[in-house]
């Protein structure tokens, strides 16, 4: 490797015979992009195809918080994209900050929970379940709510 990585495989992309640039990396580390980068909707499709193809209520459970942790991405990916435009110069600025946040955290339990609601819901007495409660804190957090 060298001292700053110019020269290394990871930003010679272009300058390959082969069809696909990326012989190294399979992320693309350049400005420009073949796919949209962290595309959640295309995971949720898929992981919605092996729901319905699953039998087993343990694994249903596993690709519903896989479906859940899509989600979460897709609510982090709105909240970038509608960050709290207040001037740090008003005199009024953390009442409207903690609206802003207020506002952010009822849409994120309306519209980005709606797996882990499911999972909560349907799948509670299940091995999974107990398991992803005990190792992912932020699902502890939301059962416990």
């Amino acid at each position: 490797m060298d001292i700053d990585n110019s020269n290394g495989g990871k930003y010679d992309f272009w300058n390959t015979d082969r069809k696909n640039p990326y012989k190294y990396y399979y992320k693309n580390f350049l400005d420009t992009t073949y796919i949209e980068p962290d595309n959640f909707d295309l995971a949720i499709n898929y992981y919605q195809k092996a729901l319905k193809l699953s039998k087993n209520k343990e694994q249903r459970a596993r690709v519903l918080f896989q479906m859940a942790s899509a989600e979460q991405g897709k609510y982090y990916q709105y909240e970038a994209k509608n960050t709290s435009q207040i001037s740090y110069s008003d005199p009024q600025y953390s009442e409207k900050e903690q609206a802003h946040q207020a506002e952010l955290d009822n849409i994120r339990n309306q519209k980005y929970r709606t797996y882990f609601a499911q999972l909560k819901s349907q799948y509670a007495d299940t091995e999974t379940m107990k398991g992803l409660a005990g190792s992912c804190s932020y699902f502890g957090y939301f059962l416990r709510k």
